[in-house]
């Protein structure tokens, strides 16, 4: 479900409680302090992301209803406009069609009712005369007597119209009366989330506090593990060496985390143009000048088959490396972008919006828009067969990309924006390579 308020995440929560900094030496007892310290802390947190994800489920029905709301007495409004300059135009047309009554009334019985007829009798010249003043009279007569009729009609079409525009101005104010109600409803959860969120922060302050560099190692531990492995190999070294600088410049914030992941990057790079240098080198060797010909290293008597052959899935339920690495190298191009409610990228995400756009740019494949269509995609797998590329689902209503040792790529929530966290709360996983 695309999220209009989404539930306040804290970045560094559920690590492993018993982990110390390397660097520190700390008694038995202090070390039991800090566990206790640590436990209390990710209690409180996960119970308050518990509540916030309770009235975010109450929350978005409500909001959705507010929306349809403001949309409903938004067109009631225009047709209310609509019917008011229709009123206008009667009125005036009215008081036009009553000053031609009037003159012509005035000029029918200025010599005092019915008696001009019999003036027509004296006045005529002749019996034709007679006839024709007769026949321009009744004429008039008829003529007044359809103005009179439309008049009256447009007097009805007016009361008419005038009773549609006080029902619909009744049903304006019921609406507005019901979206005010709601409003209040949705302001009062609000606040209280808002309380939440808050409280949420200040243990997230605290956290940052003590424990941020020992999270912040453990965000960046795969990549500098890739870059320290001798037998890395020239992708793995450039995606871990690329996410370090995507999380140095988007993500990381503590000074010692950010100065081993500068270190790291700088070693990788080291190690990149060796393993180009040796692969060129490899290259020059394996094709020596022969007169133009080329050897197929990958050919054999079989056809032509090649034993560069690339990692598949072969049924038993792996994922492909190159295309995980590939899902994972575009995630880690997004992070620090904002979290927006409904946005699908490339600027800006919600969760799910950011998921179904890295697939899609990826491997072409649409996943599904929200996440009750993506927690329906691919296969199921348990945490305990999690592989970096596979959809996470904390809860039914928020979705991430597993990168590695514990830990998701996502869009969090309203204000804060594309990063790594660990995994807090499991709820389900997809499996799409």
């Amino acid at each position: 479900m695309r999220k209009k308020i989404v539930a306040a995440l804290i970045a560094g929560i559920l690590v492993v409680t018993s982990a110390v900094p390397a660097y520190a030496t700390p008694s038995n007892q202090e070390v039991n302090k800090v566990r206790d310290q640590y436990a209390e802390l990710g209690k409180k947190i996960a119970e308050t992301q518990n509540k916030v994800d309770e009235l975010n489920l109450k929350i978005e029905p409500l909001a959705q209803k507010v929306e349809s709301n403001k949309t409903e007495i938004s067109n009631t409004k225009k047709e209310m406009d609509n019917t008011q300059k229709e009123i206008e135009q009667t009125k005036e047309k009215m008081s036009k069609q009553e000053e031609v009554l009037g003159g012509r009334l005035r000029e029918l019985y200025k010599t005092g009712g019915q008696t001009s007829y019999l003036s027509l009798i004296f006045s005529a010249d002749s019996l034709s005369d007679f006839i024709g003043k007769l026949d321009s009279a009744n004429r008039l007569v008829d003529l007044d007597k359809g103005v009179v009729d439309e008049l009256i009609n447009n007097q009805n079409s007016l009361n008419e119209k005038m009773t549609s525009l006080q029902d619909k101005t009744k049903k304006l104010e019921e609406l507005n009366a019901e979206t005010q109600q709601e409003l209040g409803k949705f302001e009062e959860l609000k606040k209280e989330q808002e309380k939440y969120v808050e409280d949420a922060k200040k243990a997230q302050k605290e956290f940052d506090e003590k424990y941020l560099s020992q999270v912040e190692k453990e965000i960046i531990s795969g990549q500098i593990a890739t870059i320290n492995n001798s037998n890395s190999s020239l992708d793995s070294l450039k995606s871990a060496v690329s996410q370090l600088v995507n999380l140095k410049n988007n993500q990381l914030k503590s000074p010692t985390v950010i100065s081993e992941a500068e270190a790291a990057i700088s070693k990788g790079k080291d190690a990149i143009s060796r393993k180009e240098a040796e692969a060129r080198a490899a290259a020059a060797n394996n094709n020596p000048n022969r007169g133009g010909s080329v050897t197929n290293s990958g050919s054999s008597n079989n056809g032509g088959s090649s034993n560069n052959s690339k990692p598949s899935n072969n049924g038993g339920g792996q994922v492909s490396s190159a295309s995980a690495q590939a899902i994972l190298n575009e995630a880690y191009n997004h992070l620090g972008k904002p979290y927006v409610w409904g946005a699908t990228g490339p600027n800006s995400f919600d969760c799910s919006g950011f998921t179904s756009y890295v697939y899609s740019k990826v491997t072409g494949r649409y996943i599904g828009r929200t996440t009750y269509d993506q927690i329906g995609a691919g296969r199921a797998v348990s945490r305990s067969e999690l592989q970096p590329g596979d959809l996470v689902f904390p809860h039914a209503g928020h979705v991430g990309i597993y990168v590695g040792n514990g830990q998701i790529i996502h869009a969090p929530r309203t204000g804060d924006v594309v990063k790594v966290s660990p995994i807090w709360s499991f709820y389900a996983a997809r499996r799409i390579l």
